[in-house]
């Protein structure tokens, strides 16, 4: 994992794995709803949950990795 300082308005993280090289499932599809009924897989849901919790997230990968960038954006003084 590396952690690193974007600006002064922002932090960065990469978040890097070997994986097997099978898509990462896209993060916008997920739906609690069907997921509670069995008619979705939950696999996928923590990335829902990470999407909506930081400003921008980056997916990435080859054959071989997989790399997920998360970015938070600070709040200006007084926002």
């Amino acid at each position: 994992m590396l952690l690193e300082a974007k600006n002064e308005t922002a932090v960065r993280v990469h978040i890097t794995n070997q994986g097997s090289g099978k898509p990462i499932n896209d993060a916008a599809t997920s739906d609690l709803e069907a997921i509670l009924a069995g008619e979705q897989s939950p696999r996928g849901w923590g990335l829902f949950l990470i999407k909506n919790m930081v400003d921008e997230m980056n997916i990435q990968q080859d054959d071989r990795h997989h790399t997920i960038e998360l970015i938070v954006k600070f709040a200006e003084i007084g926002e």
